[in-house]
């Protein structure tokens, strides 16, 4: 089974000869080139196009991201889509507008996630950690260029995203939930600059 051949049910986003990653770690996807990579993020699904945002099932956590389609195990969900910041801009943010950000390279850029929803775009913002993890059933994995590149090199933005993959069969009209990690919820209870 190729790498896109994973809608389980619903509309198929996307055919089996998209490119593949030629490398995978836990969290990164390597591709080959410019054009793979652009291919891969141009065939996620999106807001009204695979995935929905709406009311979360979790208390308090404001908006969530639906599945509007079931997605298989290793599945790209949706993209983290947003405006792309230097970290010395994240860093001068208040505490709310940082509950948005994904880093994209550390200590070099962030994406400052959309917060409010728009059609045709990536809807990973909206993910929420569930805190529990057998809730979550994905995770944040970064898709880039495979290069020599020293790795604290600023990456073009064309050669790196974001995105959630599904860490276990995600059904139709299910929440997506991935966890932001330690740190996050570590700032978030000392409410401390990054």
């Amino acid at each position: 089974m190729g790498l896109y051949e994973f809608v389980v049910s619903g509309p198929k986003r996307a055919e089996s000869d998209a490119p593949e990653p030629l490398e995978k770690t836990d969290d990164t996807w390597y591709y080959a080139s410019v054009d793979d990579l652009r291919e891969v993020r141009r065939r996620l699904p999106t807001i009204g196009a695979g995935v929905s945002v709406r009311a979360s099932r979790l208390r308090d956590a404001g908006n969530g991201l639906f599945a509007d389609c079931a997605f298989a195990v290793g599945a790209l969900v949706t993209e983290y889509d947003g405006t792309r910041i230097s970290f010395a801009e994240a860093r001068t943010a208040t505490r709310d507008e940082r509950s948005h950000y994904r880093s994209l390279q550390s200590r070099i850029s962030v994406i400052a996630g959309l917060r409010e929803p728009e059609a045709g775009r990536g809807g990973g913002s909206f993910v929420n950690d569930a805190r529990t993890p057998a809730r979550t059933n994905a995770q944040f994995v970064t898709l880039r260029l495979l290069t020599t590149e020293p790795v604290f090199t600023r990456v073009p933005d064309d050669q790196i995203a974001v995105a959630l993959v599904a860490t276990r069969t995600i059904a139709d009209d299910e929440e997506v939930y991935a966890s932001y990690g330690t740190g996050y919820w570590e700032e978030y209870v000392v409410n401390r600059q990054f």
